[in-house]
């Protein structure tokens, strides 16, 4: 033993002894506090020690049925809770969050039944989405919304909701409901983060996981997204440690797919197929994973591997334009031009077609002789105006509704349809990959909008901000704040980013 741990170990005892003199009041307030912090262990290990000297206490009760259904732990909380007044309505909430737990959605029904609460409606939603009936749990989560009382639970979930059925923009719009009414709440933060996920939005999503997490350490959902938002932005080691640090040795899917996503962005193709080759039963119920496993075995040139798991994967998503593409890639790679033709026919004829999905297509026609390779080579090479105007159109869009991967995929197309020298094209690619914690080469992008438009207030906006946040000549940022704020005095959001950037200095 070291010195260090024998000099430790008497404070040690001398803690638990003094632990032992808390009355149950205290160990409640520890409890709570505990609870506060996302520590809903200790919180659980109080409030078991003060039930022994008052038992029966509701309040201590309440907290510990709480404590346990933070910690998954439905079985238990039935149990405390059935030490209260069942009729009481807040009591029937929990009977019924427990039973959600247990995966009795049933039970969960019955428990809240008659109550007119958005909390009531919330855990009906979730009950009828448990027994497969998403119209009936749309009718809920809409009924919650008109009821009396707090809402922001049933917001928060009903946003999930939206967002599961691709409705991004709706579930942005109940999320923002949520938080005027709540914004520090565990669910709202939770669905607040997956949503900014989901419009590439890495940066600000990890922000909200890691707030969700001050408040609940161990919730897996949170866990999940804070390690995939870390690996999104760059931030290798420390998606690999986070990682660790709350799946150990758990051999769920979805930490493998986390390991093998970590692994990937490192490309480590090897390392990727041994993750998820073990795991190839389970694939089909996590596309992403089951996408990543082909994309590692292309890159491993066992192509005839990756068409087995691409083929059915695209049966099941036929819109997944990413799965398709890749099919196409290894099919052409084997030489089977005409079914990477075949496979790619639903996108020729969209006016949204990438340039990598063009340019496929023309190489399959031209090597099977199909007339139409002059047309996509042309269109690969110099889009029709139709092409231009959608690809610039669903850019402004996605950057106006904050859907930064949309914006970044879509103003890189324009670039690419152009001379490379639009300075606002330059400015809002910049802007985007700023968004999804690319700054770096956000910031590449930035200073060749700046050499084209240098009296242009948003363009040196841009190129200030990314500077400062990637810890670039912070002087030179300066320099261009000011200019900016010269250029456009009645601009308040370049007002105040020469404030805080002035402060910081």
């Amino acid at each position: 033993m070291n010195r260090r741990t024998q000099f430790l170990a008497p404070l040690a005892v001398a803690a638990m002894l003094a632990g032992c003199t808390l009355s149950p009041a205290d160990r409640a307030q520890r409890a709570e506090d505990a609870m506060a912090q996302g520590d809903f262990a200790a919180a659980k290990l109080d409030l078991v020690t003060a039930l022994k000297e008052k038992p029966g206490d509701a309040e201590l009760l309440m907290l510990l049925a709480r404590t346990q259904l933070e910690l998954g732990d439905g079985e238990g909380a039935l149990q405390t809770l059935g030490q209260l007044d069942t009729r009481d309505p807040q009591v029937r909430i929990m009977i019924g969050e427990a039973e959600l737990v247990r995966g009795m959605p049933e039970r969960a029904w019955q428990a809240v039944e008659g109550l007119a609460t958005a909390d009531a409606k919330r855990i009906q939603a979730l009950a009828e989405l448990a027994l497969g009936d998403v119209a009936e749990a749309e009718a809920r989560f809409v009924e919650g919304t008109t009821v009396s009382g707090p809402k922001a639970r049933l917001l928060a979930e009903y946003a999930r909701f939206e967002l599961a059925r691709g409705n991004r923009r709706q579930a942005r719009d109940l999320v923002e409901r949520a938080k005027l009414e709540d914004e520090d709440a565990f669910d709202v933060l939770l669905a607040d983060g997956q949503i900014h996920a989901a419009q590439g939005r890495p940066a600000d999503a990890l922000t909200a996981f890691k707030a969700a997490l001050a408040r609940n350490s161990g919730n897996r959902a949170a866990n999940i997204g804070r390690v995939a938002m870390l690996a999104e932005t760059g931030k290798l080691d420390e998606a690999a440690a986070a990682l660790e640090s709350f799946a150990g040795e758990d051999e769920r899917l979805d930490t493998a797919y986390l390991a093998a996503l970590i692994a990937a962005k490192r490309e480590k193709w090897n390392e990727v197929r041994d993750i998820l080759q073990s795991r190839e039963g389970q694939l089909a119920d996590m596309p992403q994973a089951d996408l990543l496993y082909a994309k590692a075995l292309k890159q491993l040139d066992l192509g005839e591997l990756a068409r087995a798991r691409l083929v059915p994967l695209l049966r099941r998503y036929p819109g997944q334009r990413d799965v398709r593409l890749l099919l196409a890639q290894v099919q052409y790679d084997a030489g089977d031009r005409a079914g990477a033709l075949k496979t790619l026919e639903p996108v020729a004829g969209r006016g949204d077609a990438s340039g990598p999905e063009l340019a496929l297509l023309a190489r399959a026609a031209r090597a099977t002789g199909d007339r139409r390779a002059a047309t996509f080579a042309g269109r690969a090479a110099l889009p029709s105006g139709q092409r231009f105007a959608m690809r610039l159109s669903a850019a402004d869009r996605a950057l106006q509704d904050s859907d930064w991967t949309e914006a970044v995929a879509a103003y890189r197309d324009v670039l690419a349809m152009t001379d490379g020298k639009n300075a606002m094209v330059l400015n809002n690619l910049a802007y985007a990959l700023g968004r999804t914690g690319k700054a770096g080469e956000g910031l590449d992008y930035a200073a060749r909008a700046v050499r084209l438009a240098p009296d242009d207030a948003a363009v040196l906006d841009t190129a200030a901000m990314l500077m400062l946040e990637t810890g670039r000549d912070r002087a030179r940022a300066l320099e261009l704040l000011r200019k900016a704020a010269r250029l456009a005095p009645g601009n308040a959001e370049i007002k105040r980013h020469l404030a805080e950037a002035e402060r910081a200095n």
